[in-house]
């Protein structure tokens, strides 16, 4: 299995940015880390890792633009321990 090879690291650190830019109100450095989130996981588009990401991403995407899902259930749509 190649899920090994997904950078972790760098996917943490780019979500983190992300985050840290959108707290600050700076939407077009959240999108450019968005952008290199979603290379990133499109490496290994099927590892566990990058299915986690990329949920993460959206979560930050949807905070940053006020969107909310259609459920006020919380459902996690990929399984964090396979």
């Amino acid at each position: 299995m190649d899920s090994y090879l997904f950078d972790t690291e760098t996917a943490l650190r780019l979500l983190l940015s992300c985050a840290e830019a959108i707290e600050d109100g700076d939407l077009k450095r959240a999108d450019a880390f968005l952008h290199n989130i979603l290379i990133l996981a499109d490496e290994r588009p099927d590892s566990y890792q990058s299915r986690v990401v990329k949920y993460f991403a959206d979560a930050l995407v949807r905070r940053a633009y006020g969107l909310h899902p259609a459920s006020s259930y919380f459902t996690f749509l990929v399984d964090p321990a396979p």
